[in-house]
């Protein structure tokens, strides 16, 4: 993805400081080139209109521009259909079925540089009435890049996403570079292909839990005992109606959460944090009691 800087830079899609700041965002903190630029660029979708423009693409906007969207096909041989692309090829691609134009597989995609898989041609080749398909690649800006994704593969029909494959949808990076870390997860932030935030935004989402939202901290961090919070990696964070708030970073077991109940004498819910974010809550609260 550094290409894409280069390429954005003689384009003139980015100015001199915009690319610096993108680079030292993505050194200082790690994640995908394109969700870096996500975060630090303000107007999103005009840098998309505006890579779509240097690649020589067409560029949509807004779902009604698409006009069509995954229609599924007859499964050969089978009873009922089945999508034009999978689920797991667009989320190893970064893009949707847009529709079939003849020979050409239309697909939306977030990444204005995508590269053709033997899987995707093969998925071209089969829903080509002439075995020899096409792709042709459009493209389309992150936030509804994510919305085509949710309207192409509802969870009541498809079943909702593993964790890594949240963390591909948040962090824009593909799912095969994510692959040799499917079973530890958080092995991505530290290899730099996502941010601490995407990792905890995609826990949040996963386990249908708040993401902490900055609010002070209301319990005493004696209610769970120090070993078991290093064990852990958990902070108290408030106690409401006999309930103890505890800040997380990672997935935790029905027994740790039992262990936690016993110790504290409470029952335990959760919200989600980033590890940098923990640490900073840890250290301000030792700095509260020094003082």
């Amino acid at each position: 993805m550094s290409d894409l800087l280069a390429l954005l830079g003689e384009y003139g899609g980015l100015t001199a400081e915009q690319s610096d700041l993108v680079i030292r965002t993505q050194e200082g903190s790690g994640g995908s080139v394109l969700r870096t630029l996500e975060r630090v660029i303000q107007d999103v979708p005009a840098l998309w209109a505006t890579m779509a423009e240097m690649t020589q693409r067409r560029c949509y906007s807004t779902p009604a521009s698409i006009e069509t969207l995954e229609a599924p096909l007859k499964a050969p041989g089978k009873e009922g259909f089945e999508p034009l692309l999978s689920r797991s090829l667009a989320l190893e691609h970064l893009c949707v079925a847009q529709r079939v134009e003849w020979d050409t597989l239309c697909l939306l995609t977030v990444d204005p540089l995508p590269t053709i898989s033997a899987e995707l041609q093969a998925r071209a080749n089969a829903v080509s009435p002439t075995g020899q398909g096409r792709i042709r690649f459009s493209l389309i800006a992150p936030e509804l890049f994510r919305l085509c994704l949710r309207l192409t593969y509802p969870t009541a029909l498809y079943g909702g996403l593993t964790f890594a494959e949240r963390l591909c949808v948040s962090g824009l990076v593909g799912a095969e570079a994510l692959d040799p870390y499917e079973q530890e997860v958080q092995e991505a932030v530290d290899a730099g292909l996502v941010t601490e935030a995407d990792y905890a935004d995609a826990l949040a989402a996963h386990l249908r839990l708040p993401r902490y939202a900055y609010a002070p901290i209301r319990a005493p961090a004696e209610t769970v005992p120090l070993y078991l919070r290093k064990k852990l990696g958990v902070l108290p964070h408030s106690v409401e109606g006999g309930v103890l708030t505890l800040l997380v970073t990672r997935m935790l077991t029905e027994e740790d959460r039992l262990h936690l109940e016993r110790f504290s004498g409470k029952a335990v819910t959760y919200q989600v944090t980033s590890p940098s974010e923990l640490r900073a809550l840890i250290r301000s609260e030792e700095d509260v009691q020094t003082t």
